[in-house]
């Protein structure tokens, strides 16, 4: 259901007005909110009209906001289901020896489900955007931070293009200043996702950058701003990224053999400095 009612905010976006677009974008980031507030409430919090809310409601074709707060409803309640599964899994009475094999049975489930033609199709566009980027930037807070960290710094043994943006010094907008259409910004996020990831992403994407997602469903938000979206599936029992860093080693491993020579030879050469200065033992 989640699923559906982005997809319907993505295909109703451009013709939107601007009055309806700050709604639309006001539902993607608070749509558990909106399950249960008024439409006067929600008037007060956006600066919208009633009667714009209700135009908006009926544009995405839906009776009335009535209507359109029930879909938001049965959202509401399938993110309860999945944070219910969760404290279940963590629960389970089941013998703390038996929980590696589970973990591991289900991070291969995962991966089984990640392959799939689309995720092929769009895995080698990202392969070509990629290979063609005069700069590379990648993106991941919070708990996707450390899927970001692991990209950039196994891409970047060999390419040196590579650019890791964190918002924590609040310049990150400084380091931005001159993107243009020759540039890729790889986003990555996973519910619950995180405002400045989106905001970054949406920054990249009014400079006519290109972006790639990797994300968990095609209705969040950094999906809806990318031209490839990468989908890594994930268990709503575990917390595991393993299906998102398979992805990701694969585009490494394919952008090194486009150029087998020149990864080498760095790689060769990195390999030589840390054995100069001792850094491994």
């Amino acid at each position: 259901m989640i699923t559906y009612l982005f997809q319907l905010l993505d295909q109703h976006y451009e013709g939107l007005s601007k009055t309806q677009r700050i709604l639309c974008d006001y539902t993607r980031e608070h749509y558990l909110d909106l399950s249960y507030v008024s439409i006067k409430e929600l008037s007060e919090r956006t600066g919208v009209s009633v009667g714009s809310i209700t135009g908006f409601c009926k544009a995405l074709g839906f009776n009335g906001f009535a209507d359109f707060q029930r879909e938001l409803q049965k959202m509401a309640q399938q993110e309860l289901f999945s944070m219910r599964e969760i404290k279940n899994s963590i629960a389970e009475p089941s013998p703390e020896e038996g929980v590696l094999k589970e973990i591991i049975d289900s991070n291969i489930l995962n991966l089984q489900r990640t392959q799939t033609d689309l995720l092929d199709r769009a895995f080698q566009e990202a392969v070509n955007t990629l290979s063609s980027a005069r700069r590379i930037y990648v993106i991941g807070l919070r708990s996707a931070y450390a899927v970001a960290h692991y990209f950039y710094f196994t891409l970047s043994d060999f390419k040196d293009n590579v650019t890791l943006l964190s918002v924590a010094e609040g310049d990150v907008y400084d380091h931005l200043m001159h993107i243009g259409p020759s540039d890729v910004l790889v986003s990555i996020g996973f519910k619950k996702y995180t405002r400045a990831t989106c905001d970054v992403t949406r920054f990249f994407r009014e400079r006519n950058c290109r972006i790639i997602a990797l994300t968990d469903t095609l209705s969040s938000p950094i999906a809806s701003l990318a031209d490839t979206v990468l989908i890594a599936q994930n268990s709503s029992t575990t917390f595991s990224f393993v299906s998102a860093m398979t992805i990701l080693n694969a585009i490494v491993v394919a952008m090194g053999r486009r150029d087998r020579k020149r990864a080498i030879r760095e790689l060769d050469a990195k390999q030589a400095v840390l054995k100069e200065y001792n850094v491994h033992y």
